[in-house]
């Protein structure tokens, strides 16, 4: 089972009752949050000053609690999670300690959950699980499942918040599955005036793999609070 984006303290309570309860059903040998457990509102660059005070620690909190709760096995980087390393040399010695610390308490509750983690994010890093390759994502646009699966084949990942299943123009024939958010979308502020959050959704990927081969079913919720689940 997969999740992606749920965001620290912007997670959808809703959305994560649903995942949960669907952990609890499938129960799964595997679960993996495709990153972006945290948001780290305040390590964004070129953020306003209500930007800046938003809590570090409750948001790093809250993101811990969520993997613990959802039984997490693996967990990728993603582009929020790496806010705070991005500081922790900076020239400025206040946001580089505050950076340091960060970094400390997520590596430190990495392995207090014995979560496989990757600690870095970029277009080379993923888990290799049933065939395909489970990873953050980096590609930002509306064909994002479809370049995903074309520059690595088959691939399960997050960033856009968009879910979708595409196919790649390839010989191989891969897919790539977009597995959307989970946060509460309305209030996430930094893209409050995007077109595209109005096609951001819910969701999360499950099934079954058997050494390199996979069988795996999308489900999304679109921005509904009410979940339906498959299970």
């Amino acid at each position: 089972m997969g999740v992606a984006c749920s965001h620290g303290a912007l997670i959808c309570p809703h959305a994560e009752n649903a995942v949960i309860t669907a952990r609890q059903r499938w129960k799964p040998d595997t679960v993996v949050h495709c990153g972006d457990f945290i948001d780290t509102t305040a390590f964004m660059a070129h953020t306003s000053d209500k930007d800046k005070s938003e809590p570090i620690a409750p948001d790093i909190v809250r993101g811990f609690q969520f993997l613990k709760d959802l039984g997490v096995t693996h967990c990728t980087m993603g582009n929020h999670d790496e806010r705070p390393y991005r500081y922790m040399n900076a020239k400025n010695e206040i946001l580089a300690y505050a950076a340091d610390r960060a970094v400390e308490h997520i590596e430190g509750g990495m392995k207090k959950l014995g979560i496989q983690w990757i600690n870095t994010w970029s277009n080379r890093d993923w888990f290799m699980i049933g065939g395909y390759k489970w990873m953050h994502g980096y590609i930002y646009n509306a064909n994002a499942a479809r370049d995903h699966a074309e520059a690595h084949g088959n691939c399960v990942f997050g960033h856009t918040h968009t879910s979708a299943m595409a196919k790649g123009r390839r010989d191989d024939n891969p897919t790539g599955f977009n597995i959307g958010t989970l946060t509460r979308i309305s209030e996430m502020s930094y893209a409050k005036t995007r077109r595209q959050t109005l096609a951001w959704s819910g969701a999360f990927i499950f099934g079954e793999y058997c050494g390199d081969k996979s069988q795996l079913w999308l489900h999304e919720n679109k921005q509904d609070q009410e979940w339906i689940l498959p299970m």
